[in-house]
């Protein structure tokens, strides 16, 4: 039963031992650690990422579907306003005063002496105390509303940002958070796509920003504003190497030496073959363009370019045509191999140096793949390497980031490489707090078939938090799976998104070298769990179109 109003424990009350005289951890213990630097209610990211730890930790964030919003939360000038329109005009307010470095409105100052006042409170307790519970969730719907299209270049509808959202860009560019006194290697704040309609999470809380709690990688926001991305994406997949040899596939020394003597280390190694080559792409960009006009982007999968034919493409690619190349590189450090993906956006003609990358997104891959034995049977490579054995892939895994690239109010995006879509930590649930329009895997996997695991990952993040997701394979790769029973398969990509009924296989049919899709927004209204609607700006890229590209 929920305690009245008005009565919060003082800091000296919250001293109760539990277990083994171990202290409960308190409101003002969180608030010591994780925001040591934010004593009042000013910047609206900041107080997010406060309450929203609170909640999360507490679980109080469920009470907002029961029985909300509380009596006389619609008080003051709204005093016949809905919840929903009350905040919103509550979040326009505190934005500007933000912007300007002014203090918040009455209410959000009151809510926060609320939280500053229950210091002592466990926060295991937080549910219980009424007062508390209602200041965090108010402070959150608040501090989310002053918030919106922070992060998404042109978000707010207009051109030209308003003084806060170049504020937020400035901090992302320096912190990589929206945080202002808040550091990041306590929380982050990032912006956010997506919620989630489903299930009932601290994330069902705020349509605009995410709260994102990890430090086994970092996360980094990059603003790549592009006008040459309209209402349509024209990707075109490219999926090199056409041809996989079981001799690219070697043991190798490794650096487990107390490991049992069942696993062993493997390495590719990419040969490329002659209809690999800049000549060539530039064929099929110019066939792609005769089909769908113009090019936007071009996608390789999973290793498919060596440093070396990279930098030919990426001049051909970027610097000459100006299209976007998003790509999987195998290279070499330090004895071992490098297995990354490079992302490189042709910079305007005018580049602002606050919103454009000075250099090309590089990003490793955070997880080894294992070949198994039913891997090795399925790929054929009992030749290469025992299938008694358990053969990890010889790549070194610091340097763990993930990157989100936001290109304009519909378009924001995530890469990830192979197991990093299967493998649920590191990044997943930073994944799933900013809910990207778009995931691209790149992978170096078998057919991109509905019944196979990538499908069955791309369902959920379609699911929870939205994403739309696209899965990329090699040729070579789809060819020489072949699982007993099965033909040879050419589905070397998986498209899924939340309104589709299903994953839709992409085939690569004979005598095609490349398949062009064509990608458009569909816009929905989604809702936090407290009952505040987005506007309708939530945008999902859809199938608009798939063409086989051949070179005649």
């Amino acid at each position: 039963m929920a305690r009245p109003r008005g009565s919060v424990p003082n800091k000296q009350s919250g001293k109760v031992m539990q277990g083994k005289n171990l202290p409960a951890v308190t409101i003002g213990d969180c608030l010591r650690y994780f925001a040591p630097g934010v004593t009042s209610a000013g910047w609206p990211p900041d107080v997010f990422g406060v309450v929203a730890m609170l909640l999360h930790k507490s679980g109080a964030y469920t009470c907002a579907v029961d029985s909300w919003p509380p009596d006389g939360s619609n008080s003051g000038e709204a005093n016949d306003a809905s919840w929903a329109t009350r905040m919103a005009e509550l979040g326009l307010r505190w934005r500007a005063a933000a912007a300007k470095g002014r203090p918040a409105p009455s209410d959000v100052r009151a809510w926060w002496r609320v939280v500053r006042d229950a210091q002592g409170l466990r926060v295991t307790d937080v549910e219980v105390w009424q007062e508390v519970r209602e200041a965090l969730l108010m402070l959150c719907a608040a501090a989310d509303e002053a918030s919106h299209g922070v992060g998404i270049p042109s978000g707010a509808g207009d051109p030209r940002p308003d003084l806060f959202e170049t504020i937020a860009a400035g901090q992302l560019q320096l912190s990589h958070s929206l945080c202002k006194e808040i550091s990041p290697s306590r929380l982050t704040v990032l912006p956010k796509l997506h919620t989630p309609q489903n299930g009932l999470t601290v994330r069902s809380l705020s349509h605009h920003l995410a709260l994102c709690t990890t430090g086994d990688f970092t996360p980094r926001w990059q603003l790549v504003p592009s006008s040459a991305i309209g209402g349509s994406l024209n990707l075109l997949l490219v999926p090199w190497p056409n041809y996989i040899r079981p001799s690219q596939f070697a043991a190798t020394a490794g650096d487990l030496k107390n490991m049992s003597e069942v696993f062993g280390f493997f390495r590719f190694s990419p040969a490329g073959g002659t209809s690999e080559s800049e000549e060539h792409l530039q064929r099929l960009i110019q066939q792609a363009e005769w089909i769908v006009g113009r090019v936007h982007g071009v996608i390789f999968p999973e290793m498919a370019l060596t440093p070396e034919l990279r930098g030919r493409v990426r001049t051909l690619v970027v610097e000459q045509q100006k299209r976007i190349l998003i790509a999987g590189v195998v290279g070499e450090e330090n004895d071992f191999a490098v297995n990354s993906f490079e992302v490189h956006v042709p910079l305007p003609e005018s580049p602002s140096s606050a919103a454009f990358p000075s250099a090309p997104l590089i990003q490793r891959k955070h997880h080894r793949w294992k070949l198994d034995r039913s891997q090795i049977l399925q790929y054929g490579l009992g030749g290469v390497l025992d299938p008694s054995m358990q053969w990890w892939e010889h790549i070194s895994l610091r340097d763990r980031r993930l990157t989100f690239l936001a290109f304009n109010p519909w378009l924001t995006m995530c890469v990830l490489l192979c197991e990093d879509l299967a493998r649920q930590d590191p990044i997943a649930q930073v994944v799933r707090a900013v809910g990207p329009n778009l995931v691209i895997a790149l992978l170096m996997d078998g057919p991109q078939l509905a019944a196979r695991w990538p499908a069955r990952y791309a369902t959920v993040l379609a699911d929870d938090p939205g994403s739309s997701v696209l899965t990329l394979t090699s040729l070579g790769m789809a060819r020489i799976s072949r699982p007993p029973g099965r033909a040879e398969s050419r589905a070397i990509a998986m498209w899924k998104d939340a309104h589709g009924t299903g994953p839709v296989e992409i085939v690569l049919p004979e005598h095609h070298e490349a398949v062009i899709i064509s990608l458009v927004p569909e816009t929905a209204t989604e809702w936090t769990s407290d009952g505040r609607p987005c506007g309708g700006i939530s945008r999902f890229p859809v199938l608009g179109g798939v063409h086989p590209v051949r070179i005649s």
